[in-house]
């Protein structure tokens, strides 16, 4: 039984339970009042119902960012991959790879794929440091770890601007160069580094042109959807088994919504492509591209959007989350930890997501609005926030449906039919204690729960063992906590 919180908290909890209600849940003022003054009489039975199943989640994780440090530390993969657990790393494929025009350039269409590669350099600066850490995390996974790779610009000679930062676009005349050059660096960083690059996406945030690496696709042109079909048929054509992903621009509502559904109908069209295409994919930020932006109604939106086309919805890349656990941004609306564990519900429940990446996992002396953690901190709220999903929620879980789901009470639950395990994840935005009452199935034999939790004051501590009994088992959920729940069939193979 997870250990109760005393109800006495600051004023600063209670306006953030106000402001959170108000400005990211959508409750309004008189609601949020009566809200506030209402205190649970007696346990909430929570029912986990395996007859109503989701998606299947493909990974979890973050991003390997390349200019930044410490990826050398002693511990690094563990870290990353067994303690925080995370199941899908994102790398940046760096233009640098092959920096200036080919001397062959005449015949790098018809030159045999290894000579493309051996041209390429895999062990210089920028593109050595997610390659040199990626193997050790690879190794140490838990069970399943997914490497994705983003495109954020074309080298150089591919370019209009002759440049690979401030925009500019792929030139239509170097489009097979660009796509054999992506073939050859699937197949030369896995060669290099011995890990296979699962997805690939040939352009980050497309409609924005930045100082740093960046290149532009126009929505009311066939631009992006070519490019990926000459992709694909690359990737076909030397026997490269990345998938594609994509567009990865922002995933907010209206105009953007809009220009997304542009850029998959021109993919939708072309089975040859679409035999490659994974998942749809979007970040979660707003139109300037570091605030963070998450919303449930926001995400039910994109399930809609693309539910038909039979392709995962994957977030990834967001950001700009307070390294404390409660905090409000400038605007009043809440981003810090805590908040961040509601977006990430969100995203796995209204959005029906398959995987979620954050931005920078460790970079940097401290903990940050874009990292996760710094200098291996595993105190860190960011971190552990995640961890309470990225642990235990592993890759081919499918999610249940776990009632009820609250405005104040996030619940999500998660079935691993293979590894026989059931995973709930409990986020309480309330300044009260939630008692709970969970009832589960009888299969796959869940005797008893692991808890653990995180609050104000404590970061993601094991509790006592939540018995089940009849079907059922107790708990209380702290005020302004996140709890998971880690059952595993006594039958069932041991975990890693």
């Amino acid at each position: 039984m997870v250990d109760k919180c005393v109800n006495q908290v600051s004023k600063a909890a209670r306006v953030f339970q106000i402001l959170y209600r108000r400005r990211v849940l959508g409750v309004t003022l008189l609601q949020t009042a009566a809200l506030f003054f209402t205190s649970p009489a007696h346990a909430i039975n929570v029912t986990v119902d395996y007859s109503e199943k989701f998606q299947t989640i493909s990974g979890l994780g973050a991003m390997l960012y390349p200019f930044a440090d410490r990826y050398t530390d002693p511990g690094f993969p563990d870290l990353f991959a067994r303690d925080f657990g995370a199941s899908m790393a994102r790398m940046e494929i760096v233009p640098t790879v092959q920096a200036e025009e080919p001397a062959n350039i005449a015949t790098y269409l018809t030159d045999p794929l290894d000579a493309i590669i051996a041209a390429m350099d895999f062990k210089g600066t920028d593109n050595n440091k997610a390659g040199k850490v990626i193997k050790p995390i690879y190794e140490a996974r838990l069970d399943d770890l997914k490497l994705i790779a983003t495109v954020w610009s074309p080298p150089k000679w591919m370019k209009t601007n002759h440049d690979t930062r401030n925009g500019g676009s792929l030139r239509p005349d170097r489009r097979e160069h660009f796509a054999k050059y992506l073939a050859a660096y699937c197949q030369g960083f896995e060669k290099t580094y011995g890990v296979p690059i699962f997805a690939l996406s040939i352009q980050n945030e497309l409609m924005f042109k930045e100082s740093y690496n960046s290149c532009l696709y126009n929505p009311d042109t066939t631009e992006w959807a070519d490019a990926m079909a000459a992709v694909a048929k690359a990737f076909r054509r030397y026997g490269i088994k990345t998938k594609l992903f994509g567009p990865e621009n922002m995933g907010l509502p209206g105009w953007f919504l809009e220009n997304n559904r542009k850029f998959a109908a021109q993919v939708i069209t072309n089975h040859d492509t679409m035999a490659f295409v994974q998942a749809w994919a979007f970040h979660g930020y707003q139109s300037d591209g570091k605030t963070v932006a998450s919303s449930k109604n926001n995400w039910a939106a994109y399930f809609q959007a693309f539910k038909s086309t039979g392709k995962e919805l994957w977030m990834t890349e967001t950001s700009g989350n307070s390294p404390s656990w409660i905090h409000t941004n400038k605007e009043g609306t809440p981003d810090g930890a805590l908040a961040m564990g509601v977006a990430l519900h969100d995203a796995l429940v209204a959005g029906n997501i398959n995987a979620w990446t954050y931005w920078s996992f460790q970079d940097g002396d401290s903990v940050n609005e874009y990292n996760l953690t710094a200098r291996g901190d595993k105190n860190s709220k960011k971190y552990n926030a995640a961890k309470h999903f990225f642990r235990y929620i592993r890759p081919g879980a499918v999610r249940v449906r776990a009632t009820p789901d609250t405005d104040n009470l996030n619940v999500s639950a998660f079935l691993h039919d293979q590894q026989q395990t059931l995973t709930l994840v409990f986020v309480n935005i309330a300044t009260d204690s939630v008692d709970v009452n969970l009832h589960i199935p009888a299969t796959p034999g869940v005797k008893s729960f692991k808890v653990f939790v995180t609050t104000p004051d404590a970061s993601f501590v094991a509790q006592s063992a939540a018995k089940v009994s009849d079907g059922i088992t107790s708990l209380s959920v702290p005020a302004q906590s996140i709890v998971t729940l880690y059952g595993q069939a006594a039958a069932s193979p041991a975990r890693r």
